[in-house]
């Protein structure tokens, strides 16, 4: 089953413990600041644990007396440990039960994470399922073994957040969605694309400790008004923060706007920052965000969807075949390698264009910064000794940033490799002062069988992404 839904952890404990690591001697970003840490350990800035899932323990017997329940209006999941299920919102639950059974453990109850079955409120009893404003908070008291969790709107030991951000209703089928019986059902496919996107803002460890104050209230911001004087205090979808760090790769890789522009790649928005200019335009992918201005007090981080309302019409088709996951967004598909197990600090990407006759139809395939050791300090990428790449060419002055050395693309159906002397370009004149720096500007690597188009007479580069 799919046991949980990845972003790779800043090495802590989220998901399935798979962590990237960053073997260079700086560059780790802790609470806005670079690390000098020169012990070479320190976890790389990947993805951050942006994600709705459901993770438990399988029993080795189906069925039968193994078979459990959640409540009348969940349905039955058999083989699955009841005492375990670790139900993983994303936006103000989790359940990171210490190994060794220690007080640190969440026992926030399903139905109130959930917003599920019979909650009270002011006016009366209501059944609230779907809202996650309607959450209740838990207060769980533990003595010895015995654990005793009661329904709280204060105190010392709330398991779960009071300042979450409004209007976080993805479906109103949560009780399908993550029963995970259904490959293709639309709501799981919905809550996917949506932890793709980082659209389910995640909670922040400020201290990066593992005990009972990790996640801060205080340190929980969603307000753009909150955080204009320091953003490493920020916590909106768009840029995915966790343990304090800022992870923009979720904004700039996945930052697809489908603007089109001039072939220089300037900008989502338009407007050049110098190069020669083409007519000729380029179409991307119609997902992403768009970031806040630095000078703007009135600027959002904006989900950018033209044409989509992420509906089952929208989102659909989820296939998982072995390792991979896929699913169709609009015109494109959405494919991720090594999805359900994947390697410590791999996560592949594609997207692939669903008309054959669309002279544009290109698959792209991409890799976490981590592999090519790099690290990010407030939208800024670093290289392996800190030095910084992107606005004035790239690392030693050049116009690209290679791919670490022991670093291959492999796409498993179709059995090619391409190596690490390609790689992508950081050139400074794709970029606008101001925007988060990406990987996204030239993209090298070949498919065999889905080549990307050729550049146009004069056209130095292209911003496919």
């Amino acid at each position: 089953m799919l046991d949980y839904i990845p972003w790779i952890g800043n090495g802590h404990r989220y998901g399935n413990d798979h962590r990237g690591s960053n073997s260079s001697t700086s560059g780790v970003t802790t609470q806005g600041q670079q690390s000098q840490n020169a012990s070479g350990t320190e976890p790389a800035s990947t993805f951050s644990n942006v994600g709705v899932g459901l993770k438990a323990n399988v029993q080795g017997t189906l069925g039968g007396s193994q078979t459990t329940t959640t409540g009348k209006d969940i349905p039955k999941w058999p083989t699955l440990d009841q005492a375990n299920l670790q139900l993983w919102t994303g936006a103000g639950w989790r359940n990171d039960k210490a190994s060794s059974g220690q007080s640190d453990e969440n026992h926030t109850k399903f139905t109130s994470a959930t917003g599920s079955g019979q909650q009270g409120s002011s006016s009366g009893t209501t059944n609230s399922a779907g809202n996650p404003d309607s959450l209740k908070q838990d207060k769980v008291d533990k003595s010895g073994d015995s654990v005793t969790v009661a329904e709280t709107t204060s105190g010392d030991n709330l398991t779960n957040y009071t300042n979450l951000p409004p209007n976080l209703t993805p479906t109103a089928d949560w009780p399908n969605a993550l029963s995970f019986t259904n490959k293709n059902n639309a709501q799981r496919a919905q809550l996917f694309l949506r932890a793709l996107l980082g659209s389910i803002p995640v909670l922040v460890n400020k201290s990066g400790q593992d005990d009972s104050n990790k996640f801060q209230a205080t340190d929980q911001k969603w307000s753009y008004t909150e955080l204009k004087s320091d953003q490493t205090k920020l916590n909106l979808p768009a840029y995915g923060e966790v343990n304090g760090l800022l992870n923009p790769a979720l904004v700039e890789v996945y930052g697809l706007s489908s603007t089109q522009g001039s072939s220089t790649g300037a900008g989502g928005a338009g407007g050049n920052t110098g190069g020669d200019t083409n007519t000729q335009t380029y179409a991307r992918p119609g997902i992403g965000f768009k970031l806040p201005s630095t000078d703007s007090e009135s600027s959002k981080a904006t989900l950018i969807t033209p044409g989509l309302a992420w509906t089952a019409q929208d989102v659909g088709n989820l296939v998982v075949s072995g390792t991979s996951l896929s699913f169709q967004l609009g015109g494109w598909l959405v494919t991720f390698t090594d999805f359900i197990k994947p390697r410590s600090g791999y996560l592949g990407l594609q997207l692939t264009g669903l008309d054959a006759n669309d002279s544009d139809q290109r698959e792209l395939i991409w890799a976490p910064p981590a592999l090519n050791r790099l690290s990010w300090q407030l939208g800024q990428p670093l290289g392996p000794r800190g030095e910084c790449v992107g606005f004035q060419g790239g690392v030693g002055g050049s116009s690209s940033v290679r791919l670490a050395s022991s670093y291959k693309y492999h796409h498993r159906n179709e059995g090619y490799l391409i190596g690490a002397h390609q790689c992508f370009g950081l050139s400074g004149e794709l970029y606008r002062p101001g925007f988060v720096q990406g990987f996204h500007s030239k993209l090298r690597p070949k498919p065999k069988h889905l080549p990307l188009p050729a550049l146009g007479a004069g056209e130095k580069s292209r911003f496919l992404w």
